[in-house]
């Protein structure tokens, strides 16, 4: 029988402020309708969550907050119904428990309860291959469930731990020509329920992080449901079940992908050319830290893009006739795309520069930049320094700079705009005085940023004026005496400084 009320609510609430646990709690929001809020209230605050959020994050490390914040949120009447922005969960669990899987379906249930959400990030378990056949299916209903509240952008990741991210290897044709004669025998584990395809499709934004075996036929069985409507697809940290990956690669057509990104992943190489081949109106790629199989390094005439056309007539002759914006790596710049002149929108160019020991091994780099003085449309260069780097200011600093005869630099009429990223590492005197005749080079380069820890939110950053920067006062003035095309610098770090050019 229901608890009857016959004290004022504010004494309830008095009472229910001096309990502090949590199982009670719940107990109590389960007695009545009024001491259904007030002890939720209670509950949650207890765990510090803040349920009325437009936002739910569950990553916890802490033992079981997680599973209890979803039960909570399971018994909240006001939990039905609700339209929510983005959910975060972080199972927090390397292996296999039976408290993992009573987490998983809470958190099923939860999507069952709720409206919408627009942007799901999900770190779910990877289990011993012992274990798989118990986690598969709670695992499987929280994925299907996620996409089945509407989700219109989901990342997922595993627990499963990636090979080491190593330097891209470029493998010989050869071996990259190997292709999957047949499907592969996962694709035999399709079950109805995560092949069903709902009438109303959602997802248009999809980024997947390790491709355990267990997981691949969901993967495949939504990308198609989805096909028609996703604009993003993202690959990272897949490493093993490279012919699977590939066969998921052949069975994909996505006519509206906009944005692809592979990234810290071991592939086969010829499937993915014809993947690209299809998929032609891609405006912007991601494409760096990719390894294969095979540590001999080719010639570039048997890398080249034109090689595998010219050996696969199908191929369209402009596969990247569409493309805008491209984020690579110097090797993969130099070895793996075709001439620039056959990217003709191309206009946004990132460069990852990777970790160096010496300052010889950024020739690479040198001859990325000679790749892009092709360039004939004008175009944005990006140079970012990942942290594990030493810093552009050894590159800038090299003596090879000293002789700027046969700089690539000279000829890159098309860079009107260069950002700088030096990652972790300070903007500091050296740097800036490298950098001035180095930037000089560019013959037509009008807007310079340098920038330190772009992650760095904005509003922490400290506005400097003309007056209180911390640079030299004289540095704005020789930066334009050595180049004169220059219209504005602006410098982003523990302060953000701008100063145009009259």
């Amino acid at each position: 029988m229901p608890l009857q009320l016959t004290l004022p609510t504010e004494l309830w609430i008095t009472i229910i402020d001096c309990v502090n646990d949590s199982t009670t709690l719940l107990v109590l929001s389960q007695t009545s309708r009024t001491l259904h809020t007030i002890s939720l209230e209670a509950f949650f605050e207890v765990m510090n969550f803040d349920w009325k959020a437009p936002d739910f994050v569950l990553k916890s490390h802490l033992p079981g907050r997680n599973r209890e914040v979803l039960r909570g949120l399971c018994c909240s009447l006001e939990t039905v119904g609700r339209s929510l922005e983005e959910i975060v969960y972080d199972c927090g669990e390397t292996g296999y428990s039976r408290a993992v899987i009573d987490e998983l379906r809470l958190f099923s249930s939860l999507f069952l309860r709720i409206s919408s959400v627009n942007r799901v990030t999900l770190r779910i378990c990877s289990p011993p291959s012992m274990h798989i056949h118990e986690l598969h299916e709670p695992t499987i209903d929280v994925l299907i469930s996620v996409i089945q509240a509407k989700c219109r952008n989901i990342h997922v990741t595993t627990t499963q731990l990636a090979a080491s991210h190593k330097a891209s290897v470029l493998t010989p044709q050869s071996t990259l020509n190997n292709t999957i004669s047949r499907p592969s025998v996962w694709l035999k584990g399709i079950l109805k329920r995560e092949a069903r395809q709902t009438e109303e499709i959602h997802l248009e934004r999809c980024s997947i992080q390790t491709f355990p075996h267990f997981l691949r036929p969901f993967y495949l069985s939504t990308l198609q449901a989805h096909s028609n409507i996703l604009t993003s697809l993202e690959f990272k940290n897949i490493f093993g079940g490279e012919p699977d990956f590939s066969t998921l690669l052949s069975l994909l057509y996505l006519p509206h992908l906009n944005h692809f990104s592979i990234k810290y992943a071991s592939i086969l190489r010829l499937p993915l050319l014809k993947f690209f081949s299809a998929h032609s109106h891609i405006d912007s790629l991601e494409y760096h830290h990719i390894r294969y199989q095979s540590n001999t390094t080719p010639s570039r005439q048997d890398l080249t893009w034109r090689s595998d056309v010219t050996q696969n007539k199908s191929y369209h002759h402009l596969m990247y006739e569409s493309l805008r914006k491209l984020h690579t790596s110097p090797e993969q710049l130099v070895h793996f795309f075709p001439v620039v002149t056959q990217m003709p929108l191309l206009h946004d160019v990132i460069i990852g520069v990777e970790s160096h020991e010496n300052s010889d091994q950024f020739t690479v780099l040198d001859k990325a930049l000679d790749v892009l003085s092709h360039c004939v449309n004008p175009i944005k260069l990006h140079l970012r320094v990942y942290t594990a780097g030493l810093g552009l200011t050894l590159w800038l600093g090299a003596p090879r700079m000293v002789e700027r005869s046969n700089r690539p630099e000279l000829k890159m009429r098309a860079v009107e705009t260069l950002v700088l990223d030096n990652g972790a590492w300070e903007l500091n005197e050296d740097f800036y005085r490298h950098l001035i005749p180095w930037v000089g080079m560019f013959p037509a380069v009008k807007e310079l940023t340098l920038q330190r820890n772009p992650k760095t939110p904005s509003l922490t950053r400290r506005v400097a004026t003309e007056e209180d920067s911390p640079l030299s006062g004289t540095f704005a003035a020789r930066l334009k005496v050595h180049c004169p095309t220059l219209k504005s610098v602006t410098i982003l770090s523990s302060f953000e400084w701008t100063h145009r050019y009259d």
